[in-house]
């Protein structure tokens, strides 16, 4: 079977917020996730990237479609996949699978306009999945490889000038359903960073923020350190009486603000009206309090939307598509010469101690050879022996299909009886 890069995922290209939100995982459940399917069949090595836009699965593997049944298994399994939801699921396999890595690396593959955040979520499954013994050394050449692209991204195409974070987007609703929201006041549940960037945002609109977490000392910290107010977790629904905008970015994996509750905020401001914006996946507000008189409700979708009709993208995406294209050839030829060096290194090897095993053999036969016959002879079998290795690894570079190049690679294997040592390939860039 040939080695190949493999992409299981679920995004917001082929599937809605409420399918996306079912197989989201935090930290916790990735960690398991690369524990399962490190053991399962054919799955050499494994990341898991989960965002409130994609999880993916990215697998190196020696039979793509084994590997492809064990993360649908793991799937099945976990998170309760249903036939009816594979029509979500994309399975990308060789270049395609490297292009899509590399696109998402880069933040070419968001609602977002080239969100780096993306990135930043790449980095840190791909150091989950390290520490956890699941990588190896194709998926992290692959992974540092999608990393330098986007920084060459940002540094040749200018993408860094028109990025529009969900944060914008966050200001940008609020604005379309309220005006000038300058002097406005606003409510954000959560103190991690979705609740900061909104926080800084929205302050910087002129609006007035109060911080409410679970822990009031979390509350306190980012109210001090973006300028605004904390209160209570308690006292929260009294407070949000008083306010405009009503922001849920919690890490809770249930809904935090039901309908009922903004339907009794709501009681106490006759006239007025809300705009309630949901950062969260898994979503922390009910889908029904849209239906409140005076509740406009934006979730995460609504937002990259809103995002992206401000967005100015188009001819950065395509340089910068342009330079995914360069990228993917010429590194997956360098994933392949990697792949056939050990290879080449393990027949080298085999001949040679093949020609050691003949001369022993021949001196047996016709008499001891001499100090200089014997070293002559030495010299004869090694240098066959790597002139034969080496025309064999030409042969395996220059044949124009990786198919084809997996092809002779087994050939060669199954002939000469070989066991190939993969090696960290040179293709692997340090980390900055």
């Amino acid at each position: 079977m040939e080695p190949a890069l493999v992409v299981i995922g679920v995004s917001y290209r082929t599937a809605p917020l409420a399918i996306r939100e079912r197989f989201w995982m935090d930290a916790p459940h990735r960690l398991c996730a690369l524990t399962q399917l490190i053991r399962s069949d054919a799955v050499d090595e494994a990341i898991v990237l989960s965002t409130s836009n994609r999880t993916e699965f990215y697998v190196w593997t020696s039979n793509a479609s084994e590997a492809a049944n064990s993360v649908l298994r793991f799937l099945t399994r976990a998170y309760d996949l249903k036939l009816s939801d594979w029509s979500n699921f994309y399975r990308l396999v060789d270049d395609a699978a490297i292009a899509h890595v590399f696109r998402v690396g880069s933040g070419l593959d968001t609602l977002v306009a080239c969100d780096p955040e993306v990135g930043v979520h790449l980095s840190a499954a791909w150091d989950q999945a390290r520490q956890a013994g699941a990588t190896g050394p194709f998926l992290d050449a692959l992974v540092a490889k999608a990393l330098a692209i986007a920084m060459r991204i940002r540094r040749e195409a200018w993408l860094a000038a028109t990025v529009v974070p969900s944060c914008f987007a966050t200001v940008e609703v609020c604005r379309r359903q309220l005006g000038a929201i300058r002097d406005r006041s606003a409510l954000i549940f959560g103190a991690g960073e979705s609740a900061e960037s909104a926080a800084r945002s929205l302050i910087d609109a002129g609006t007035s923020v109060t911080i409410a977490s679970r822990t009031r000392e979390h509350s306190q910290t980012l109210a001090d350190r973006v300028g605004g107010l904390a209160v209570s977790y308690p006292d929260r629904w009294q407070v949000a009486r008083q306010m405009d905008i009503l922001v849920a970015a919690t890490s809770a994996p249930h809904p935090i603000a039901t309908r009922a509750d903004l339907e009794l905020v709501m009681q106490h401001r006759p006239g007025r009206p809300m705009v309630v914006v949901d950062l969260a996946v898994p979503r922390n507000v009910e889908s029904s309090v849209c239906e409140l008189p005076g509740v406009t409700l934006f979730n995460v979708d609504d937002l990259t939307a809103a995002a992206r009709d401000v967005s100015p993208r188009t001819e950065w995406l395509a340089e910068g598509e342009r330079v995914i294209h360069e990228e993917v050839d010429g590194f997956h030829n360098k994933l392949l010469a990697q792949v056939s060096l050990p290879l080449v290194s393990a027949l080298r090897d085999r001949l040679e101690q093949t020609c050691h095993d003949e001369l022993e053999k021949l001196g047996e036969d016709i008499g001891p050879f001499t100090e200089d016959q014997r070293q002559l002879l030495d010299t004869l079998s090694s240098h066959v022996a790597h002139r034969l290795a080496s025309s064999l690894g030409r042969q395996l570079k220059e044949l124009p299909g990786h198919a084809q190049q997996i092809a002779l690679a087994d050939v060669i294997e199954h002939l000469f009886q070989l066991d190939r040592d993969l090696s960290t390939p040179s293709c692997v860039e340090p980390r900055k």
